[in-house]
Protein backbone atom coordinates (compact mmCIF):
# COMPACT_ATOMS: atom_id res chain seq x y z
CA UNK A 1 0.00 0.00 0.00
CA UNK A 2 3.15 2.37 0.68
CA UNK A 3 4.68 1.52 -1.86
CA UNK A 4 1.65 2.30 -4.62
CA UNK A 5 1.25 5.71 -2.31
CA UNK A 6 4.67 6.62 -3.20
CA UNK A 7 4.71 5.49 -6.69
CA UNK A 8 1.22 7.98 -7.72
CA UNK A 9 3.45 10.67 -5.77
CA UNK A 10 5.93 10.38 -8.02
CA UNK A 11 4.11 10.27 -11.38
CA UNK A 12 1.86 13.98 -10.36
CA UNK A 13 5.19 15.27 -9.26
CA UNK A 14 6.68 14.56 -13.05
CA UNK A 15 3.61 16.45 -14.25
CA UNK A 16 4.68 19.50 -14.64
CA UNK A 17 8.36 17.80 -15.87
CA UNK A 18 6.38 16.50 -18.94
CA UNK A 19 4.96 19.83 -20.09
CA UNK A 20 8.95 21.34 -19.75
CA UNK A 21 10.37 18.27 -21.79
CA UNK A 22 7.72 18.80 -24.59
CA UNK A 23 7.46 22.44 -25.05
CA UNK A 24 11.00 23.49 -24.05
CA UNK A 25 12.65 22.43 -27.45
CA UNK A 26 10.64 24.66 -29.89
CA UNK A 27 10.22 27.53 -27.60
CA UNK A 28 14.28 27.41 -27.98
CA UNK A 29 13.90 26.53 -31.51
CA UNK A 30 12.64 29.97 -31.74
CA UNK A 31 13.96 31.89 -29.69
CA UNK A 32 16.77 30.26 -31.91
CA UNK A 33 15.38 32.02 -34.83
CA UNK A 34 15.03 34.90 -33.19
CA UNK A 35 18.68 35.47 -32.90
CA UNK A 36 18.27 35.92 -28.82
CA UNK A 37 21.34 36.16 -26.85
CA UNK A 38 22.53 32.68 -25.76
CA UNK A 39 22.38 34.19 -21.73
CA UNK A 40 19.29 35.87 -22.24
CA UNK A 41 17.96 32.25 -23.63
CA UNK A 42 19.88 30.48 -20.57
CA UNK A 43 18.19 32.58 -18.11
CA UNK A 44 14.78 32.13 -19.84
CA UNK A 45 15.35 27.80 -19.27
CA UNK A 46 16.48 28.52 -16.38
CA UNK A 47 13.57 30.20 -15.43
CA UNK A 48 10.93 27.29 -16.75
CA UNK A 49 13.37 24.63 -15.08
CA UNK A 50 13.57 26.37 -11.73
CA UNK A 51 9.73 27.45 -11.83
CA UNK A 52 9.00 23.43 -11.95
CA UNK A 53 11.62 22.71 -9.30
CA UNK A 54 9.23 24.97 -6.91
CA UNK A 55 5.81 23.22 -8.57
CA UNK A 56 7.27 19.58 -7.84
CA UNK A 57 7.82 20.38 -4.10
CA UNK A 58 4.81 22.13 -3.47
CA UNK A 59 3.26 18.71 -5.12
CA UNK A 60 5.14 16.45 -3.26
CA UNK A 61 4.23 18.12 0.19
CA UNK A 62 0.71 18.72 -0.94
CA UNK A 63 0.16 15.20 -1.79
CA UNK A 64 1.66 13.91 1.23
CA UNK A 65 -0.16 16.27 3.88
CA UNK A 66 2.71 17.54 5.53
CA UNK A 67 2.31 21.27 4.92
CA UNK A 68 1.60 23.96 2.44
CA UNK A 69 4.49 26.15 1.07
CA UNK A 70 2.19 29.04 0.67
CA UNK A 71 5.58 31.18 0.22
CA UNK A 72 7.13 28.37 -2.70
CA UNK A 73 2.94 28.93 -3.76
CA UNK A 74 3.80 32.59 -4.08
CA UNK A 75 7.00 32.70 -6.07
CA UNK A 76 5.67 30.71 -8.82
CA UNK A 77 2.90 33.08 -9.13
CA UNK A 78 5.30 35.97 -9.44
CA UNK A 79 7.34 33.71 -12.14
CA UNK A 80 4.68 32.67 -14.39
CA UNK A 81 3.37 36.50 -13.79
CA UNK A 82 6.88 38.51 -14.93
CA UNK A 83 7.02 35.51 -18.01
CA UNK A 84 3.93 36.63 -19.36
CA UNK A 85 4.55 40.15 -18.84
CA UNK A 86 7.71 39.47 -20.85
CA UNK A 87 5.74 38.00 -23.74
CA UNK A 88 5.31 41.13 -25.81
CA UNK A 89 8.74 42.34 -25.58
CA UNK A 90 9.97 38.61 -26.76
CA UNK A 91 7.45 39.04 -29.43
CA UNK A 92 8.52 43.03 -30.41
CA UNK A 93 11.99 41.75 -30.46
CA UNK A 94 11.33 38.89 -33.05
CA UNK A 95 12.42 36.57 -30.74
CA UNK A 96 9.10 34.50 -30.81
CA UNK A 97 9.70 33.36 -34.56
CA UNK A 98 6.98 30.92 -35.04
CA UNK A 99 3.20 30.86 -35.04
CA UNK A 100 2.80 28.73 -32.01
CA UNK A 101 5.67 29.57 -29.81
CA UNK A 102 2.99 32.04 -27.65
CA UNK A 103 1.12 28.78 -26.73
CA UNK A 104 3.80 26.62 -26.02
CA UNK A 105 5.50 29.73 -23.70
CA UNK A 106 1.94 29.43 -21.94
CA UNK A 107 2.31 25.94 -21.75
CA UNK A 108 5.56 26.20 -20.07
CA UNK A 109 4.20 28.77 -17.57
CA UNK A 110 1.20 27.57 -16.57
CA UNK A 111 1.56 24.12 -16.02
CA UNK A 112 4.14 24.12 -13.34
CA UNK A 113 1.35 27.18 -11.80
CA UNK A 114 -1.47 25.09 -12.11
CA UNK A 115 0.43 21.64 -10.40
CA UNK A 116 1.06 23.92 -7.36
CA UNK A 117 -2.12 24.73 -7.22
CA UNK A 118 -4.33 21.97 -7.89
CA UNK A 119 -4.64 20.54 -4.43
CA UNK A 120 -6.59 23.80 -3.41
CA UNK A 121 -10.23 23.90 -3.07
CA UNK A 122 -12.36 23.89 -6.64
CA UNK A 123 -13.11 27.63 -6.24
CA UNK A 124 -9.87 28.69 -5.80
CA UNK A 125 -8.21 26.40 -8.60
CA UNK A 126 -11.15 27.92 -11.06
CA UNK A 127 -10.80 31.35 -9.98
CA UNK A 128 -7.02 31.12 -10.70
CA UNK A 129 -7.32 29.02 -13.70
CA UNK A 130 -10.07 31.41 -15.49
CA UNK A 131 -7.36 34.06 -14.62
CA UNK A 132 -4.69 32.74 -15.98
CA UNK A 133 -6.39 31.87 -19.29
CA UNK A 134 -7.52 35.55 -19.76
CA UNK A 135 -4.04 36.88 -18.40
CA UNK A 136 -2.34 34.39 -21.21
CA UNK A 137 -4.76 35.31 -23.73
CA UNK A 138 -4.34 39.28 -23.22
CA UNK A 139 -0.28 38.75 -23.11
CA UNK A 140 -0.54 36.76 -26.31
CA UNK A 141 -2.92 39.68 -28.11
CA UNK A 142 -0.92 42.38 -27.05
CA UNK A 143 2.25 40.49 -28.35
CA UNK A 144 0.26 39.92 -32.27
CA UNK A 145 0.48 36.25 -31.06
CA UNK A 146 -2.44 33.97 -31.71
CA UNK A 147 -4.75 34.80 -28.88
CA UNK A 148 -6.97 31.51 -29.72
CA UNK A 149 -4.35 29.35 -29.40
CA UNK A 150 -3.16 30.77 -26.42
CA UNK A 151 -6.00 30.38 -24.60
CA UNK A 152 -6.69 26.35 -25.94
CA UNK A 153 -3.40 25.51 -24.47
CA UNK A 154 -3.77 27.47 -21.23
CA UNK A 155 -7.14 26.07 -20.58
CA UNK A 156 -6.13 22.56 -21.54
CA UNK A 157 -3.44 22.71 -19.43
CA UNK A 158 -5.26 23.61 -16.33
CA UNK A 159 -7.77 21.37 -17.23
CA UNK A 160 -5.35 18.59 -17.86
CA UNK A 161 -3.28 18.98 -14.67
CA UNK A 162 -6.55 19.48 -12.19
CA UNK A 163 -8.67 16.32 -13.43
CA UNK A 164 -5.00 14.23 -13.34
CA UNK A 165 -4.44 15.75 -9.93
CA UNK A 166 -7.59 16.02 -8.04
CA UNK A 167 -8.60 12.09 -9.14
CA UNK A 168 -5.37 10.98 -8.06
CA UNK A 169 -5.35 13.08 -4.59
CA UNK A 170 -9.13 11.52 -4.60
CA UNK A 171 -7.27 8.28 -5.41
CA UNK A 172 -4.24 8.48 -2.65
CA UNK A 173 -7.16 9.52 -0.06
CA UNK A 174 -8.72 6.27 -0.47
CA UNK A 175 -5.70 4.22 0.11
CA UNK A 176 -4.74 5.88 3.10
CA UNK A 177 -8.44 5.55 4.54
CA UNK A 178 -8.02 1.73 3.66
CA UNK A 179 -4.33 1.58 4.76
CA UNK A 180 -5.66 3.30 8.74
CA UNK A 181 -9.00 0.78 8.32
CA UNK A 182 -6.76 -2.11 8.35
CA UNK A 183 -4.58 -1.08 10.88
CA UNK A 184 -7.43 -0.59 12.88
CA UNK A 185 -9.21 -3.95 11.95
CA UNK A 186 -5.66 -5.18 13.03
CA UNK A 187 -5.80 -3.03 16.56
CA UNK A 188 -9.25 -4.00 16.86
CA UNK A 189 -8.66 -7.77 16.28
CA UNK A 190 -5.96 -7.92 18.37
CA UNK A 191 -7.69 -5.89 21.42
CA UNK A 192 -10.80 -8.59 21.09
CA UNK A 193 -8.37 -11.38 21.24
CA UNK A 194 -7.67 -9.80 24.85
CA UNK A 195 -10.71 -9.16 26.11
CA UNK A 196 -11.24 -13.00 25.19
CA UNK A 197 -8.29 -14.28 27.08
CA UNK A 198 -8.85 -12.12 30.20
CA UNK A 199 -12.56 -13.30 30.12
CA UNK A 200 -12.13 -16.69 29.39
CA UNK A 201 -9.18 -16.77 32.01
CA UNK A 202 -11.23 -14.53 34.43
CA UNK A 203 -14.22 -17.46 34.04
CA UNK A 204 -11.95 -20.49 34.08
CA UNK A 205 -9.48 -19.84 36.89
CA UNK A 206 -11.72 -17.83 39.68
CA UNK A 207 -14.10 -20.85 40.63
CA UNK A 208 -10.87 -23.33 40.97
CA UNK A 209 -9.12 -20.61 43.13
CA UNK A 210 -12.45 -20.29 45.22
CA UNK A 211 -12.55 -23.33 45.76
CA UNK A 212 -8.89 -23.96 46.72
CA UNK A 213 -9.41 -21.02 49.09
CA UNK A 214 -12.08 -22.29 50.57
CA UNK A 215 -10.53 -25.79 51.12
CA UNK A 216 -7.23 -24.41 52.49
CA UNK A 217 -8.98 -22.48 55.57
CA UNK A 218 -11.31 -25.65 56.08
CA UNK A 219 -7.67 -27.50 55.63
CA UNK A 220 -5.85 -25.02 57.74
CA UNK A 221 -9.29 -25.55 60.57
CA UNK A 222 -8.89 -29.19 60.56
CA UNK A 223 -5.31 -29.68 60.89
CA UNK A 224 -5.60 -27.06 64.23
CA UNK A 225 -7.78 -29.28 65.57
CA UNK A 226 -5.95 -32.82 64.49
CA UNK A 227 -8.55 -34.16 62.29
CA UNK A 228 -7.30 -36.59 59.96
CA UNK A 229 -9.67 -35.12 57.56
CA UNK A 230 -7.03 -32.37 57.33
CA UNK A 231 -5.28 -34.51 54.65
CA UNK A 232 -8.11 -35.29 52.44
CA UNK A 233 -8.56 -31.83 52.04
CA UNK A 234 -5.31 -30.88 51.01
CA UNK A 235 -5.13 -33.93 48.41
CA UNK A 236 -8.30 -32.07 46.94
CA UNK A 237 -6.88 -28.85 46.80
CA UNK A 238 -3.80 -30.25 44.93
CA UNK A 239 -6.28 -31.84 42.82
CA UNK A 240 -7.99 -28.61 41.79
CA UNK A 241 -4.29 -26.80 41.37
CA UNK A 242 -3.62 -29.23 38.48
CA UNK A 243 -6.97 -29.13 37.25
CA UNK A 244 -6.14 -25.11 36.62
CA UNK A 245 -3.35 -25.57 35.47
CA UNK A 246 -4.83 -27.70 32.75
CA UNK A 247 -7.35 -25.00 31.99
CA UNK A 248 -4.99 -22.45 32.16
CA UNK A 249 -3.17 -24.16 29.38
CA UNK A 250 -6.71 -24.65 27.54
CA UNK A 251 -7.10 -20.96 27.72
CA UNK A 252 -3.56 -20.04 26.73
CA UNK A 253 -4.53 -22.30 23.39
CA UNK A 254 -7.92 -20.87 22.50
CA UNK A 255 -9.41 -24.71 23.20
CA UNK A 256 -11.29 -23.91 26.02
CA UNK A 257 -15.08 -25.22 25.93
CA UNK A 258 -17.72 -26.04 28.39
CA UNK A 259 -20.07 -28.86 29.06
CA UNK A 260 -23.41 -27.65 30.25
CA UNK A 261 -24.01 -31.07 32.09
CA UNK A 262 -20.43 -31.48 33.14
CA UNK A 263 -20.74 -27.27 34.83
CA UNK A 264 -23.72 -28.58 36.89
CA UNK A 265 -21.96 -31.49 38.54
CA UNK A 266 -19.44 -29.04 39.13
CA UNK A 267 -20.99 -26.67 40.31
CA UNK A 268 -23.06 -29.30 42.78
CA UNK A 269 -19.43 -30.69 43.99
CA UNK A 270 -18.22 -27.16 44.66
CA UNK A 271 -21.00 -25.62 46.61
CA UNK A 272 -21.71 -28.96 48.96
CA UNK A 273 -17.82 -28.98 49.42
CA UNK A 274 -18.26 -24.93 50.72
CA UNK A 275 -21.29 -26.22 52.74
CA UNK A 276 -23.98 -25.10 50.66
CA UNK A 277 -27.05 -26.89 50.26
CA UNK A 278 -27.86 -26.82 46.42
CA UNK A 279 -31.12 -27.45 44.39
CA UNK A 280 -30.41 -28.37 40.26
CA UNK A 281 -33.47 -28.63 38.46
CA UNK A 282 -32.61 -29.02 34.47
CA UNK A 283 -35.73 -28.94 32.25
CA UNK A 284 -33.98 -28.16 28.90
CA UNK A 285 -34.32 -30.13 26.05
CA UNK A 286 -30.72 -32.10 25.18
CA UNK A 287 -30.64 -30.80 21.82
CA UNK A 288 -29.26 -27.67 22.30
CA UNK A 289 -26.22 -25.85 19.75
CA UNK A 290 -22.97 -26.31 20.95
CA UNK A 291 -22.61 -22.16 21.46
CA UNK A 292 -25.66 -22.05 23.53
CA UNK A 293 -24.93 -25.14 25.71
CA UNK A 294 -21.22 -23.44 26.09
CA UNK A 295 -22.60 -19.85 27.14
CA UNK A 296 -24.63 -21.74 29.55
CA UNK A 297 -21.96 -23.37 30.82
CA UNK A 298 -20.02 -20.45 31.55
CA UNK A 299 -23.32 -18.73 33.13
CA UNK A 300 -23.16 -21.77 35.93
CA UNK A 301 -19.51 -21.22 36.34
CA UNK A 302 -20.17 -17.23 36.49
CA UNK A 303 -23.25 -17.68 38.36
CA UNK A 304 -21.42 -20.10 41.08
CA UNK A 305 -18.33 -18.14 41.47
CA UNK A 306 -19.77 -14.80 42.19
CA UNK A 307 -21.55 -17.19 45.24
CA UNK A 308 -18.49 -18.25 46.55
CA UNK A 309 -16.77 -15.22 46.59
CA UNK A 310 -19.99 -12.42 47.30
CA UNK A 311 -22.22 -14.30 49.43
CA UNK A 312 -22.74 -16.14 52.75
CA UNK A 313 -25.53 -18.65 51.03
CA UNK A 314 -26.89 -21.32 52.67
CA UNK A 315 -28.80 -22.49 49.72
CA UNK A 316 -28.46 -21.88 46.27
CA UNK A 317 -30.91 -23.11 43.18
CA UNK A 318 -30.14 -23.43 39.75
CA UNK A 319 -32.64 -23.72 37.56
CA UNK A 320 -33.12 -24.48 33.79
CA UNK A 321 -36.12 -24.30 31.80
CA UNK A 322 -37.41 -24.38 28.41
CA UNK A 323 -39.53 -21.72 27.17
CA UNK A 324 -40.65 -20.81 23.53
CA UNK A 325 -37.94 -18.17 22.98
CA UNK A 326 -35.34 -20.75 24.11
CA UNK A 327 -33.96 -22.04 27.48
CA UNK A 328 -33.84 -19.51 30.81
CA UNK A 329 -31.48 -20.06 33.11
CA UNK A 330 -32.08 -18.56 37.19
CA UNK A 331 -29.29 -18.43 39.40
CA UNK A 332 -30.33 -17.75 42.93
CA UNK A 333 -29.39 -18.05 46.47
CA UNK A 334 -30.48 -16.71 49.95
CA UNK A 335 -27.86 -14.80 51.54
CA UNK A 336 -26.05 -11.93 49.50
CA UNK A 337 -23.37 -10.09 50.85
CA UNK A 338 -23.51 -6.19 50.46
CA UNK A 339 -20.79 -4.95 48.07
CA UNK A 340 -18.43 -2.69 49.14
CA UNK A 341 -16.18 -3.61 46.00
CA UNK A 342 -15.74 -2.17 42.30
CA UNK A 343 -17.88 -4.18 40.02
CA UNK A 344 -15.67 -7.11 38.81
CA UNK A 345 -15.43 -8.15 34.94
CA UNK A 346 -16.71 -11.61 35.30
CA UNK A 347 -20.40 -10.74 34.25
CA UNK A 348 -18.90 -8.35 31.75
CA UNK A 349 -17.73 -10.89 29.91
CA UNK A 350 -20.61 -13.37 30.38
CA UNK A 351 -22.71 -10.80 28.88
CA UNK A 352 -20.50 -10.56 25.49
CA UNK A 353 -20.82 -14.40 25.68
CA UNK A 354 -24.31 -14.11 24.90
CA UNK A 355 -24.74 -11.18 23.25
CA UNK A 356 -23.31 -13.43 19.52
CA UNK A 357 -25.87 -15.99 20.63
CA UNK A 358 -29.32 -14.49 21.17
CA UNK A 359 -28.93 -14.17 25.34
CA UNK A 360 -29.44 -11.69 27.43
CA UNK A 361 -28.50 -11.26 31.16
CA UNK A 362 -30.39 -10.14 34.24
CA UNK A 363 -28.88 -10.09 38.10
CA UNK A 364 -29.69 -7.77 41.26
CA UNK A 365 -30.83 -8.09 44.77
CA UNK A 366 -33.76 -9.98 44.94
CA UNK A 367 -36.61 -9.98 48.47
CA UNK A 368 -35.58 -11.16 51.73
CA UNK A 369 -31.70 -10.79 51.03
CA UNK A 370 -31.30 -12.43 48.13
CA UNK A 371 -29.89 -12.35 44.80
CA UNK A 372 -31.07 -13.56 41.25
CA UNK A 373 -28.73 -14.52 38.11
CA UNK A 374 -30.55 -14.85 34.82
CA UNK A 375 -29.94 -15.83 31.51
CA UNK A 376 -32.75 -15.97 28.80
CA UNK A 377 -32.30 -16.38 25.14
CA UNK A 378 -34.35 -14.59 22.90
CA UNK A 379 -34.18 -17.19 20.06
CA UNK A 380 -35.74 -20.16 18.95
CA UNK A 381 -32.16 -20.89 17.28
CA UNK A 382 -30.43 -21.64 20.71
CA UNK A 383 -32.06 -24.99 20.17
CA UNK A 384 -31.48 -27.47 17.30
CA UNK A 385 -33.74 -28.14 14.83
CA UNK A 386 -35.07 -31.77 14.81
CA UNK A 387 -34.46 -33.78 11.06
Amino acid sequence: MQRVTRRTRWILCLIPWIFLLSFVEPVTSGLRRGSVPAALMGVLVTAFVVQTVLATAVMAYSVGRQKCLVRTKATIVVLAAVQLAALPALREQGWLAGQHNAAFVCALVMAPLAGALATTSVRTYSIAAATACVLATAATAVSHSAPAGALITTASTWLLIGLTMRSSVWYLSILCQLDAAREAQGQLAVAEERLRFARDLHDTMGRDLAVIALKSELAARLCAAEDPRAGDEMTQVQLLARQSQNGFREVVRGYRATNLVGELAGARSVLEAAGIISTIENETPAALTDETESVLGWAVREGVTNILRHSEARHCTIRLTQRDSGPRLVITNDRARPSDSAPGTGLTGLSQRLAPVGGTLQHGPGPENSYRLTVQFSSPSAQKAHS
